[in-house]
């Protein structure tokens, strides 16, 4: 973790940096390459146009997904990458919630295995779908990530 640099008194190390972060890689950041956000500019544009998102996601099998809402996103230290959108389906026109977020290796399945387990119960979450980002044609993890920076 970096300490807060003062603009005023480092304002070449703090023009490096925004540079930096405005022409890397953006998968370097840990940013799910499957999601897209519209900006001002391509709000309208989409694959599913016209549902009125604010962007989409794809899935492994290519179904696309319209981001209609950001439900909740994590700040400060804990629960660090998670985000939770309103998700539209484009073939039953449904809205559902879905959950992106880092887990480490050994509880990667850990939440899928109890959504099975509790499916069919009355008034209790019901898992639709879920998948692996994949990153150079494997699952991500910030392993990976460290490992190529």
């Amino acid at each position: 973790m970096s300490l807060p640099t003062p603009i005023h008194k480092f304002p070449i190390r703090v023009t490096k940096a925004i540079a930096m972060t405005a022409l890397a890689n953006l998968q370097y950041f840990g940013l799910d390459p499957t999601i897209h956000m519209c900006i001002a500019d391509c709000q309208g544009y989409s694959p599913l146009s016209g549902c009125g998102g604010k962007g989409w996601v794809v899935n492994n099998n290519g179904k696309t997904y319209s981001i209609m809402d950001v439900l909740w996103k994590s700040e400060g230290f804990f629960c660090c990458g998670t985000v939770c959108y309103r998700v539209r389906d484009p073939t039953d026109g449904k809205d559902y919630a879905m959950k992106d977020c880092w887990v480490p290796e050994a509880k990667r399945y850990h939440e899928v295995a109890v959504l099975k387990r509790v499916h069919g119960i009355p008034n209790v979450v019901q898992l639709v779908d879920d998948w692996d980002v994949m990153y150079d044609g494997e699952p991500d993890c910030t392993a990976q990530i460290r490992d190529s920076l």
